[in-house]
């Protein structure tokens, strides 16, 4: 009889362990996470050295960018999180970085800070599970702890950027303020906004690390409805019409509007064959029939909060 009811004591413990973790992400639903992330602008600046377009083909690593994220993670269940995140980063891109003639002789650059903010849902599609041995010398250890789980997402947000263009000099400059394709001074040419709505699509993984935390890589594309985070969209305008519109700083916006080397350069002694042609007014500056977008790739460390509330992360 003793020894029956040792044996029942026994599966207690056991069934009572492996349940209470089958449920520990009831306990700590609730995380903060903070994060290193670098940036990649995908739009008509720069790009590789073929014709821009605006997806991953036209990668171009000398204008990637660093920045940070903080963030909250809530879970609903096993599968399905939903997730707040905060990211500051810098966009770039450049037009000496590319190596298709016509973009590179076009010359125009830029960098923005983008202020990023997204709720996204997280659907976990794989789990990785490691079994481990149910005893050890410190007690009884659960079975089945998941090591790591592959999720997708997709939500939405807003951002608020702000291009900046460099002169002959190396000194920057606001961009909008110039109208470089005279934004507002023509009924076809609206001037555009600095905050826009974005989708966040993509992948992550995320690594248990133990009770409490959790690393996590993440590749996320963020889709816009703008075509200015790079202040360039449509077609080149008349010069006299920024510099008038611009006054004291009427020479500069006509600079920032057309940096080519080639633009007082005749198309006949080009030995290239590019010229003033190739950026008269009218003439095609950007593509606005493709809108920009950026991707992140996101390094984030996860502190599971306890359900009693916040304390202090212990290292």
């Amino acid at each position: 009889m003793k020894n029956n009811k040792l044996i029942l004591i026994f599966l207690i413990l056991v069934f009572s362990s492996s349940f209470s973790y089958g449920q520990r992400w009831k306990r700590l639903r609730k995380e903060i996470l903070g994060g290193i992330v670098t940036s990649q602008f995908l739009g008509d600046l720069g790009g590789s050295k073929n014709v821009g377009v605006h997806n991953i083909r036209d990668l171009n690593l000398r204008a990637m960018r660093l920045g940070a994220c903080v963030g909250y993670s809530y879970r609903l269940n096993y599968h399905i999180s939903l997730q707040t995140k905060i990211i500051f980063a810098y966009l770039r891109g450049d037009d000496k970085f590319s190596k298709e003639p016509y973009r590179n002789n076009r010359n125009l650059n830029f960098r923005s800070p983008v202020l990023d903010f997204t709720a996204q849902c997280n659907y976990i599609i794989f789990n990785k599970k490691r079994e481990i041995h149910r005893y050890n010398i410190k007690g009884i250890a659960a079975k089945n702890i998941i090591d790591y789980h592959i999720y997708i997402f997709t939500g939405i947000g807003g951002f608020w950027f702000d291009p900046y263009g460099k002169d002959s000099s190396n000194k920057w400059h606001r961009l909008k303020p110039l109208r470089t394709e005279g934004e507002g001074l023509v009924p076809t040419r609206k001037e555009y906004s600095n905050y826009q709505v974005c989708i966040p699509v993509g992948i992550g993984i995320k690594f248990v690390l133990n009770r409490l935390y959790s690393l996590g890589i993440e590749y996320s594309y963020r889709k816009t409805f703008t075509d200015y985070i790079d202040d360039c969209s449509t077609t080149y305008f008349d010069p006299n019409a920024i510099r008038n519109a611009n006054n004291k700083n009427g020479d500069l916006a006509v600079y920032m509007a057309n940096p080519s080397p080639t633009k007082n350069i005749d198309i006949q002694n080009s030995p290239t064959g590019i010229g003033t042609q190739t950026t008269a007014p009218g003439m095609q500056r950007g593509d606005p029939r493709s809108k920009d977008g950026y991707m992140f790739l996101i390094v984030t460390l996860y502190y599971k909060l306890p359900r009693k509330g916040f304390s202090a992360p212990k290292f």
